[in-house]
């Protein structure tokens, strides 16, 4: 039992070293090859409650800019995107913020990236420590019997 004890502690302690690092990593890595590519990092906000207003795009530097061709999928508020887009001159009845056409629009995965990995990786952990538990009463059980 104490070799399972000391194997999870040490396992933990490198996932979640692992974890922390990639945390920082892999989402500065994306956006600065976005950036290159000349996309811009934002968040969808939904507005719909102004008059006139649907959903919004927020840039990283808070500039607020009103898609005219959006497409339904992306109409999620708070989901985190990267945009190329050029500005329009189009009148619209939200004054909330500059019109844009958008050329290419992705979904930026690297906000929900951690919480996947933290699942993958210790949901297999778990099971794996039950069924050590398991065995180690199985053939406990058996030793004490003889």
């Amino acid at each position: 039992m104490k070799i399972i004890k000391f194997t999870l502690i040490l396992v933990l302690a490198l996932i979640s070293s692992k974890c922390i690092g990639t945390k920082q990593s892999i989402p500065n890595q994306q956006e600065s090859i976005m950036t290159e590519k000349g996309y811009t990092k934002a968040v969808i906000v939904d507005k719909t409650g102004l008059d006139g207003c649907s959903f919004l795009i927020q840039a990283s530097d808070s500039a607020i800019y009103e898609p005219i061709n959006m497409e339904e999928k992306f109409k999620k508020d708070g989901l985190q995107v990267y945009v190329k887009f050029k500005r329009s001159r189009m009148a619209t009845t939200c004054m909330n913020g500059q019109p844009i056409i958008i050329s290419e629009i992705t979904v930026n995965y690297s906000g929900k990236s951690n919480l996947s990995m933290m699942v993958f990786i210790f949901l297999p952990l778990i099971i794996f420590l039950i069924l050590s538990i398991i065995f180690y009463k199985k053939t406990n059980y058996k030793s004490k019997k003889l």
